[in-house]
């Protein structure tokens, strides 16, 4: 019965990262208290290791010095509060993910929210509102077409949330297509053509950008890694060359957002120059923004790049930790599907990781580690290629526990 709370709650974070901050949060509620209920009543109960422990640790102690140097103390609590809510899904995912009657659960949770995420998108294109929210495209006031938002705020937000599925379902594809189960490849080719159409309509580069990032990083770990570069460069010179609403986006490179965004950058420098080592405070990075930006600048409080801003608020000592976690839990998951490539769940496995390396190249040019919606997509499949690697691949990594016995 826990067992199946925890499952919940994970699924609850997974739909509200596309649709709702609250969903969000209850879905964390939940899966906190289905772990409790399961330590506390079911006796003998198996948990495994917090994957990447021995990186949380000196993680955890940099946050709370930047905690208690903070000037606006219950600001900077609640920031915590946000690092720590990701850690929890992360382990929620390797916690939960331990069958595959479980993995499939999660995936079809997954496949079905990307798909309403997109349809959404494209209700809004084509009948002028999306389904969830009823909201309107964005018309931005120039010679493109309005942007389509789907069920977030933003054309980039929606981007952002679009981008990690690209790699994921390509990898449910091919997986269903090897195994010759022709109803799932047929349903994953049409979502992916979908996510395809709902990001065109975004007009978001930096999320396009992500994608092209993580389907050329998915593509050189298996055989036809020739065949998948020489599509995505014919694709960037087919943007580039072909007349089209995107290929007027990134042509404009150099038009008004970007002398914004080498401000913003700028203003970041200085706030991270005033405090290099634990930062100004978690979480006050729109608390301190005034105090740095020029006497005419009136606009963004928050920084377009999710690294820089971190390393604003938790100092570079922070944002070394965060990273050195992050990118060891990642590399630990390629040296397992490269140690064990004919593992079945390896082609899955990798399609996640690609999923964050998207996020991780988004976040170069979007705050969207900042964001509770992406912030919970970016955790949560961080965690499912961790379970994935450590309940199914099996490396022998150190930083990647198997099963243990927690103590009575």
């Amino acid at each position: 019965m826990n067992k199946n709370i925890k499952l919940l709650g994970l699924l609850l974070a997974i739909t509200g990262s596309a649709f709702s901050i609250t969903l969000c949060s209850i879905g964390l509620t939940v899966y906190v208290i289905g772990f409790l209920l399961e330590t506390t009543l079911d006796k003998g109960v198996f948990h495994p290791y917090y994957p990447g422990g021995r990186f949380l640790i000196p993680l955890l102690i940099s946050l709370l010095i930047s905690l208690f140097i903070s000037h606006y103390f219950k600001v900077s609590l609640r920031g915590l509060f946000k690092f720590i809510e990701g850690f929890i899904l992360l382990y929620a995912a390797v916690d939960v993910i331990r069958t595959p009657k479980e993995l499939r659960i999660v995936i079809f949770t997954l496949g079905s929210v990307f798909f309403f995420a997109a349809l959404a998108g494209i209700c809004q294109d084509v009948f002028g509102r999306d389904f969830v929210y009823f909201r309107r495209a964005i018309d931005t006031e120039s010679d493109l077409p309005k942007r389509i938002t789907g069920a977030l705020k933003h054309y980039n937000d929606y981007g952002s949330f679009l981008a990690p599925g690209f790699p994921v379902i390509l990898a449910l594809f091919l997986k269903k297509a090897g195994h010759r189960e022709m109803r799932g490849a047929v349903f994953f080719a049409l979502l992916f053509a979908m996510l395809c159409y709902a990001m065109f309509r975004t007009l978001s580069r930096s999320a396009i950008l992500a994608v092209f990032t993580s389907l050329l990083f998915f593509g050189i770990f298996f055989r036809h890694r020739w065949i998948t570069i020489g599509i995505l460069a014919a694709l960037v010179l087919a943007v580039w060359i072909i007349p089209s609403p995107l290929g007027v986006r990134f042509k404009s490179i150099a038009n008004a957002s970007t002398p914004e965004r080498l401000a913003l950058i700028k203003i970041t420098l200085s706030m991270i120059k005033a405090k290099p080592l634990f930062g100004l405070g978690l979480n006050t990075y729109s608390d301190y923004f005034p105090q740095f930006r020029p006497a005419n600048y009136h606009a963004a409080m928050y920084a377009h790049n999710s690294y820089l801003q971190i390393a604003a608020e938790a100092g570079l000592v922070g944002l070394f930790c965060y990273l050195s976690m992050i990118l060891a839990l990642v590399w630990g998951t390629v040296k397992a599907f490269l140690s064990n490539r004919s593992a079945d769940d390896g082609l899955l496995t990798m399609g996640f990781v690609s999923a964050v390396i998207a996020m991780m190249t988004n976040a170069l040019f979007e705050s969207l580690l900042q964001s509770t919606q992406l912030r919970t997509l970016f955790w949560c499949f961080l965690g499912i290629a961790t379970a994935l690697t450590v309940n199914f691949i099996r490396p022998q990594i150190r930083f990647l526990h198997p099963q243990v016995k927690v103590s009575s």
